[in-house]
């Protein structure tokens, strides 16, 4: 009998592995020191938070696993194939966020971002999110990764002059 086999026998399946970034200690340290610092946030404390974030969207098909589902023996139709395009079809980066009143606005991203431009897109369309709901700034948190154009010297000076708090 195969291990296999034993390992099925005593109820146990593989799963693929989850990919994950491996976190340091410091990583460890900083998340349980958010969780501590937030862990009595009621309610309307999370709902003074702005969101935000950036990503690509691929105008065709994830750069990720695709899966279909299908009956043994079951032919191989039009919907259980991902389709490719040659070069990957193109794809748009765009910087947004949200709150609890809405969305924001969708800025798209022309070129590599840098902490300029993250800077321009903060007094830009941040701005505008937090006047467009009424928001009152020294009420606002507003969160970001800790991506380094995030925390780099233009971003971190500009988010320092600003009546909001940022989310550590």
């Amino acid at each position: 009998m195969s291990v296999t086999r034993c390992l099925h026998d005593v109820g146990l399946k593989s799963h693929e592995k989850q990919v994950k970034p491996k976190l340091s200690q410091a990583n460890i340290k900083n998340r349980l020191d958010f969780a501590n610092k937030c862990k009595d946030w009621t309610v309307e404390g999370w709902k003074k938070v702005i969101w935000s974030d950036e990503t690509k969207i691929n105008r065709f098909c994830s750069d990720g696993r695709s899966w279909y589902w299908a009956h043994e023996g079951t032919s191989l139709q039009p919907h259980h194939v991902k389709q490719t395009i040659k070069h990957g079809g193109g794809s748009i980066m765009i910087w947004g966020c949200m709150t609890t009143q809405g969305p924001g606005f969708m800025c798209k991203i022309d070129g590599k971002m840098d902490q300029h431009l993250y800077k321009t897109i903060l007094e830009g369309e941040l701005a505008k999110k937090i006047d467009f709901y009424g928001l009152n700034p020294r009420e606002v948190i507003f969160q970001h990764d800790n991506c380094p154009i995030h925390k780099a010297k233009t971003a971190a000076e500009y988010l320092q002059n600003r009546e909001y708090q940022v989310l550590e």
